[in-house]
């Protein structure tokens, strides 16, 4: 039996994927950007003088129950520590 227009074939084995609204372009978007994102993340936080296992917290709540973005905006919005500190000196 072929794949419906709601489903991939991955193998032989059709997984329903259209059903849920996400594209598959917008889902190898989001796989594509996740890293670079994750990445530019912990360089805020750092620059916060925070560490950057927060983001992975963040992310792992969002997971889990969705309570996690409160967490990532917080983390995004915290002003910088002036000055150096332990992750590196003050950027220009």
């Amino acid at each position: 039996m072929g794949a419906s227009s709601q489903e991939i074939n991955f193998g032989g084995t059709a997984v329903p994927f259209a059903s849920s609204g996400i594209g598959v372009l917008s889902l190898i978007w989001d796989l594509v950007t996740l890293l670079p994102g994750i990445s530019v993340m912990v360089r805020r936080v750092h620059d916060s003088d925070k560490s950057g296992w927060l983001v992975l917290l963040g992310y792992l709540l969002f997971l889990i129950c969705g309570i996690g973005l409160i967490l990532l905006l917080v983390l995004a919005l915290l002003k910088s520590a002036p000055g150096d500190n332990k992750y590196g000196p003050e950027t220009a």
